[in-house]
C-alpha cells in the first residue's frame, strides 16, 4: 500500500487488502469529515459482482457506533443485535456478520474500516479483528503521510505563487521607473506632434487630409493616455473619466488606425489580410474611448500577427441582452490548448522580442474596469475569436458628446493678454506660441528658466506658462521665484513627468494649475481663461 500515490488509489488498495484479511463478501473504507474538507469520502469493493456495494448500502448504525467510541466492533451474528435488526440496511442486505474498526493515528481519527458477509453468521472472529485493528493502524499512517505529502504539495504550490506574484511585483516595479524615465521625452515629442496638427486643422484643408489628421491626433492622445496607464499599471490605479462611447465607432478608429499595415501586403508579395467591420451605430456604453481604442486596437494587431499567412479578421459589434459584445475573429491557425489558459498573464508572449506580454493583460483590465468580461476562445488550426462585452449606457445618456474645436481669435491687438512660455524643448515651444498667437494672445517666449526670469523683467507677463523638467534653473524653481517677484502673475505648469509631480508640491510652489503633456491646444486657451478669471474675480 503506497502513500504516496493519489487517495483514491490509496483507498481502493485499502479496500481490496481488506477482503483479503477478512475474506469478507463486501467492504468500504469511511473517511470522517475534516474542518478543512466539508465532504465524506467513500470507497467501496466486493468479493465479487454479486456482492456490489455502495455508500448507502453500509449501516451507518455499525459506522457511527464505532466513530463515537472509537473503538473496534465485531458482531458475529447480527440478529442478536436488536438495534441493528430494524434498521433498512440490514434487513434490505440480509446481513449476518460485520466487523468494523477505526483508523487512529495518535489523537486523530481518520476513518473506519468496515466489511461485511450475508452468507453465514460467524464469518469473523477474534483473530479477523485483531488482524484488521493492525491494519487499521498502518492505513491511518498511510492517510496521515497523504494529507503531510498532499499540505506540503499545496504549501509549495502556495509558495510558487507568491513568489510569481514578487516577481511579476518586481517586473512592475522596473516597468514603472523605466516608464517615468522616458515618459518625459515621449511626451514631449507627442505634445510636439499633436501641436503641428492642430495648427494645421485651422486652416482650410480637403476633407480626406482633415480625416487623416483627425486620426493622428486621436493617435496621439490615445498614445499619450497608454503611457500614463503604463506609469500606474502596478499600483492598478484607473486613469480616464467615463463618458458615452459608441462602440462601432471605436471599433471603426481602431481598423483605420491599422489599416496601412495589411493594405500595402499584396504590393509588397506577401499573402493579402481582409479586415472586415460588421457593426450597427451606435452602440453606446459609458466608458473610455482611449482605453477601448487600445482594447481593439491591440487585438486586430494580434489578429494581424496570427495571419502571417493571409486570412480574414471580421471585427463584429452587435447589442445584446443589454449588453455590447464586441468579437475580434481571425481564421489564423489558433492557439494551443496548453498555453490558451496564460495569454492574458503578465509578460506572457509567444512573440519572442517582438511582444511585450502586456497587451491582452492590460486590455482585460481595461475591460473589466468598465464592468465587462473578456474572453479569449480558440481551436487550434482554426482560428482564434476575443469576445469583450460591456454594459450597455442608460437610455438616459445615449446622446454622444460635440467634439468642439478651439476657439480662437477672441482677444484683439489692443486688450491681447500677454502670455511667457517657456520651456527647453522648441519642438513644444515654438508650435505652442503659434497657436496662441493665433489664438489672440501676445505671446513671448524662452528656452530655460534663466531665460525666462530675464524676459519677464523686461516684459512683465499676465501668465506664465513654463515646462518643469528643464536643466538648471526647473519650472519648480523658477514658479517660485516668480511668485517672489510678481505675485499677481498666475503661472501655468506642464510637463510630461504629470502622473510623477506632487500637486501639493506645484501649489506650494505658487503654481496656479499644472498641465499634463500631450494636451489639446484647446485645453490650453481654456485653461488660460479659467485662471484669468480666477485672477480678475
Amino acid at each position: 500500500m503506497e502513500a504516496g500515490g493519489s487517495l483514491g488509489d490509496l483507498l481502493s488498495d485499502m479496500t481490496q487488502s481488506t477482503i483479503e484479511i477478512t475474506r469478507a463478501e463486501r467492504t468500504c473504507v469511511v473517511l470522517v469529515e475534516q474542518e478543512d474538507d466539508p465532504t465524506i469520502r467513500v470507497a467501496t469493493s466486493a468479493s465479487d459482482t454479486s456482492h456490489t456495494i455502495s455508500a448507502d448500502d453500509i449501516s451507518h448504525t455499525v459506522i457511527n457506533r464505532v466513530i463515537l467510541a472509537r473503538k473496534p466492533l465485531l458482531l458475529h451474528d447480527v440478529f442478536d443485535d436488536e438495534e441493528l435488526l430494524g434498521r433498512p440496511s440490514i434487513t434490505a442486505l440480509s446481513l449476518r456478520s460485520i466487523i468494523c474498526v477505526p483508523m487512529v493515528r495518535g489523537d486523530v481519527l481518520y476513518g473506519v474500516m468496515y466489511a461485511d458477509n450475508a452468507s453465514v453468521a460467524g464469518s469473523f472472529d477474534t483473530t479477523d479483528l485483531e488482524v484488521l485493528k493492525l491494519f487499521a493502524e498502518q492505513a491511518a499512517a498511510a492517510l496521515e503521510t497523504n494529507r503531510l505529502v498532499a499540505d506540503l504539495q499545496t504549501s509549495m504550490q502556495d509558495l510558487k505563487d507568491m513568489q510569481e506574484r514578487l516577481v511579476k511585483g518586481e517586473r512592475l516595479r522596473t516597468i514603472g521607473e523605466m516608464s517615468s524615465g522616458v515618459a518625459h521625452e515621449f511626451n514631449n515629442l507627442l505634445t510636439s506632434i499633436l501641436a503641428r496638427v492642430q495648427l494645421l486643422n485651422l486652416n482650410y484643408l480637403a476633407p480626406d487630409l482633415k480625416k487623416d489628421l483627425s486620426l493622428i491626433e486621436k493617435a496621439c492622445l490615445d498614445a499619450a493616455e497608454v503611457v500614463r496607464r503604463l506609469q500606474s499599471f502596478s499600483k492598478q490605479q484607473r486613469q480616464g473619466t467615463f463618458r458615452i462611447v459608441d462602440l462601432s465607432e471605436v471599433c471603426q478608429d481602431a481598423i483605420e488606425f491599422l489599416r496601412p499595415l495589411w493594405s500595402t501586403r499584396r504590393r509588397r508579395g506577401r499573402p493579402p489580410i481582409l479586415v472586415r467591420l460588421e457593426a450597427d451605430s451606435p452602440q453606446v456604453v459609458r466608458g473610455d474611448p482611449t482605453e477601448l481604442r487600445e482594447v481593439l486596437t491591440n487585438l486586430i494587431k494580434n489578429a494581424l500577427d496570427a495571419l502571417d499567412q493571409g486570412g480574414t479578421i471580421v471585427v463584429r459589434s452587435a447589442r445584446e441582452d443589454g449588453q455590447v459584445r464586441v468579437t475580434v475573429t481571425d481564421d489564423g491557425p489558433g492557439i494551443p490548448e496548453e498555453i490558451l489558459s496564460r495569454v492574458c498573464d503578465p509578460f506572457f508572449t509567444t512573440k519572442g522580442e517582438r511582444g511585450t506580454g502586456l497587451g491582452l493583460c492590460l486590455s482585460q483590465q481595461i475591460i473589466e474596469r468598465h464592468n465587462g468580461s473578456f474572453d479569449v476562445a480558440s481551436t487550434f488550426g482554426q482560428g482564434t475569436r476575443v469576445l469583450i462585452t460591456i454594459p450597455c449606457a442608460d437610455d438616459a445618456s445615449v446622446q454622444l458628446p460635440l467634439i468642439e474645436h478651439p476657439a480662437v481669435g477672441r482677444n484683439t491687438a489692443e486688450d491681447a493678454t500677454r502670455v511667457l512660455v517657456v520651456d527647453d524643448d522648441e519642438n513644444v515651444r515654438d508650435p505652442l506660441c503659434e497657436y496662441l498667437q493665433r489664438a489672440g494672445f501676445d505671446v513671448s517666449s524662452a528656452a530655460s528658466g534663466e531665460e525666462g526670469l530675464d524676459v519677464a523683467t523686461e516684459l512683465p507677463p499676465e501668465v506664465v506658462i513654463s515646462d518643469i523638467g528643464m536643466p538648471g534653473m526647473d519650472g519648480l524653481e523658477l514658479c517660485r521665484e516668480l511668485r517672489r517677484r510678481a505675485p499677481e502673475v498666475p503661472v501655468i505648469l506642464m510637463s510630461g513627468w504629470a502622473t510623477g509631480v506632487n500637486p501639493a508640491d506645484a501649489r506650494r510652489a505658487g503654481a496656479g494649475a499644472l498641465l499634463a503633456k500631450p494636451f489639446a491646444m484647446n485645453q490650453v486657451t481654456e485653461l488660460l481663461n479659467r485662471v484669468l478669471e480666477r485672477r480678475s474675480a
